[in-house]
């Protein structure tokens, strides 16, 4: 470690504060014109934990947020910001937040109208005025969360409508591309305005908003209904227009590829709106039966027309998460299918499952305890395979809320016993996510300012030099003895840490992390009690 200067403030009630800096580095700095050079360090300093921590946040009828349709704005703030605080002191580190559920928006859309679910009235605006999804970027980036925007891509209008629907909805609008599917309404996914009007949403999410991912669940075309063992859907205008034009494929192979599609330009298209953004897709679990043998289940491939293997395979997506939401010892056995999905991931794209968090008692419990979401993660981080880090996200928020069977208590003593960053998808960088820049550049001009009154925090600062706009955490680690841990994951604009002055801690490092995950080396600083002579009175 390289030479340090101490200066004292000293302050009313005879406090002082005591400053620590590099040598060549005012203790009050002053912007510098270029970038630092990490402190030269006296041993290596561990790379920090990545997993990808998430948990879904789901507003369709209600079930995580808002509570109810129609809350005061104060309260649907208040019940998000409580959802955020519980999932970082879970140590959970993404959200994924569903905001449209059936051609709807939880968001200030230009496109669709607003949701009956956040407001009790489709088309009606929150009263007074904000932006939900804006204000839940906000304060997830505050509290080190990233925040992943869920969108259903085909489905029009659920089992409730709630309130009279607006006519400038598009089943008012365009009646003849959507239709009844059991008890919901769908679009037509073999219509090409179908497909243009998703991705021109998703589009339009990326630009606009911060989020870290756009996130697609499972409803392509529809599940079979009333017994039926394929999807059921009237698509016989696009289908004989395909055959007119000397269309080579059958139907159910014609449908697959309507998909197939769909995903392919949907990824592109949001790549060249925000390389940054990451793409992630959850299907149902089981591509087809005996893939691999023995598993059987309903066939994504052959029931709903969905080719999710193909997606993987043709690396159409930075992230998926297949619904594994069966228990280790079942005919779908989660480990069997986690396994397999991993021996697809050709290109080494993000394999993260869906763990079925809310099978631990409650409404949609199967039996299973807290301990069997503790194994399932534990396995994927064992079998990795092909997938650069390990990772998974929740069903749904509510088995938090509720602290199912135990399980956040559970998850925090045998799981999540320390912060994490998420993973960094590094084939983001050559998709132009980090402009010209080869590599993070780290933090200058860290520094130490200690009170010398008991009970009174230390402050660690620094500068930034890099381009933030590519940029999106600080992330603060100290030693204690020989181990290191993260203590906090902050929004890149933050220039300051408190901490506690009677922590053990000897020395502290800060890193910069991009928004593909890229991570800076290290400016260090070891932390030195006051010298005798120096401490004030408080």
């Amino acid at each position: 470690m390289g030479a340090f200067t101490r200066h004292t403030i000293r302050f009313g009630a005879g406090c002082a504060l005591v400053l620590i800096s590099t040598l060549g580095i005012p203790a009050i700095a002053e912007q510098e014109k270029g970038p630092a050079k990490p402190v030269e360090q006296k041993q290596e300093i561990p790379v920090p934990n990545r997993e990808f921590r998430g948990v879904w946040i789901s507003s369709v009828f209600n079930l995580d947020w808002p509570s109810e349709p129609g809350l005061p704005v104060e309260t649907q703030k208040e019940e998000l910001i409580t959802i955020l605080d519980n999932a970082s002191d879970l140590k959970l580190n993404a959200v994924v937040l569903q905001v449209r559920t059936m051609c709807d928006a939880l968001y200030d859309s230009p496109i669709e109208p607003w949701s009956y679910w956040l407001t009790g009235e489709m088309g009606k605006a929150p009263e007074p005025y904000y932006d939900p999804l804006a204000f839940a970027v906000k304060e997830a980036h505050a509290r080190g969360l990233e925040l992943h925007a869920w969108i259903n891509p085909f489905r029009s209008m659920t089992s409730i409508k709630g309130t009279p629907v607006p006519k400038f909805h598009i089943t008012k609008l365009f009646p003849d591309i959507t239709q009844q599917s059991g008890h919901i309404e769908v679009l037509d996914p073999s219509d090409d305005f179908v497909r243009g009007r998703v991705m021109n949403i998703a589009t339009d999410l990326v630009q606009r908003y911060d989020i870290d991912g756009l996130h697609l669940d499972d409803y392509f075309y529809p599940y079979p209904t009333g017994g039926a063992y394929k999807s059921s859907i009237n698509d016989d205008k696009n289908w004989n227009k395909y055959v007119k034009e000397g269309g080579e494929l059958n139907r159910d192979d014609w449908r697959r590829e309507n998909i197939n599609t769909f995903v392919r330009d949907l990824y592109r298209a949001v790549k060249r709106s925000n390389p940054a953004c990451k793409v992630g897709i959850s299907p149902s679990g089981i591509w087809q039966q005996n893939h691999p043998e023995s598993i059987v289940g309903l066939s994504s491939f052959h029931q709903i027309y969905v080719d999710s293997r193909k997606w993987l395979r043709e690396g159409w997506m930075d992230y998926m998460s297949p619904q594994l939401y069966w228990k280790i010892e079942s005919r779908q056995s989660f480990t069997k299918l986690y396994n397999w999905w991993q021996e697809q991931n050709v290109h080494g794209r993000h394999v993260w499952p869906g763990i079925f968090a809310s099978g631990i008692s409650g409404p949609s419990a199967d039996g299973r305890s807290a301990w069997e979401v503790i194994t399932q993660i534990e396995h994927t981080r064992k079998n990795q395979f092909k997938s650069p880090a390990t990772g998974h996200i929740h069903w749904h928020w509510d088995a938090f809320a509720n602290n199912r069977g135990g399980l956040n208590t559970t998850i925090t003593n045998k799981r999540y016993t320390s912060l994490a960053l998420t993973p960094d998808s590094p084939w983001l960088a050559g998709q132009g996510a980090m402009g010209d820049d080869d590599e993070v550049e780290p933090v200058s001009g860290l520094k130490i300012t200690r009170p010398s009154c008991k009970g009174k925090s230390m402050r660690v600062s620094w500068n930034l030099f890099a381009n933030p706009d590519e940029l999106r955490w600080i992330c603060v680690q100290s030693r204690s003895g020989k181990y290191w841990k993260i203590n906090r994951v902050m929004p890149v604009h933050s220039r300051f840490f408190e901490l506690p002055s009677d922590k053990y801690i000897d020395e502290i490092a800060v890193r910069v992390v991009s928004k593909i995950g890229e991570v800076s080396e290290p400016a260090t600083l070891p932390i030195k009690p006051p010298r005798p002579g120096q401490k004030g009175k408080s």
